[in-house]
């Protein structure tokens, strides 16, 4: 069996993982990752039939700053070291949400699992922020950065420490 060699040293995870904690995300944003977890929790008021249906707990505050977190990585991974998108959120609520959601009798007896329930809620919440108007135009230039980069000079260092450390694999993700 062949031996695994490290891909990143423990000073790149850390550097990486500052790197991800300083993209800035958008207050709309932050309410969509809000909404999808408060929609889980049938004590919060209005949720959809179908998790006053299925679920007996729903998933708690956490739930929300780890959708952020995780939404930040996977931008930082597509090259986005300016913004989180709404997709963004959507790509990491099953990874991040079905272990948070215990469904009840009614869901295992007719088997809907958790990550059914995630893909209702998707559905439910819709693209709402999606319809907000960015603020800047991006210009591509040779890295594909922006304009909005490039008078950043932050923001360009570290995204030319980041491409410089994530393996091909990671940045495809």
């Amino acid at each position: 069996m062949p031996a695994a060699t490290p891909t990143l040293t423990a000073d790149e995870i850390n550097t990486l993982t500052k790197i991800v904690r300083r993209v800035p995300v958008a207050d709309h944003i932050t309410r969509y990752a809000l909404q999808f977890t408060r929609l889980t929790r049938k004590e919060k008021g209005e949720v959809p039939d179908f998790v006053n249906d299925y679920v007996s707990w729903g998933a708690g505050p956490r739930a929300s700053q780890y959708l952020v977190l995780g939404a930040k990585a996977r931008a930082v991974l597509h090259g986005r070291y300016y913004y989180v998108s709404a997709d963004d959120i959507r790509a990491v609520a099953a990874p991040v949400l079905r272990h948070r959601i215990m469904t009840n009798f009614n869901a295992e007896a007719e088997g809907v699992k958790p990550d059914e329930i995630i893909r209702r809620l998707m559905l439910k919440v819709g693209l709402e922020p999606v319809l907000v108007a960015r603020t800047f135009k991006p210009l591509t230039y040779d890295y594909g950065l922006t304009q909005f980069i490039e008078f950043n000079p932050l923001i360009y260092r570290a995204m030319k420490l980041a491409s410089a450390l994530l393996p091909k694999k990671l940045r495809q993700w």
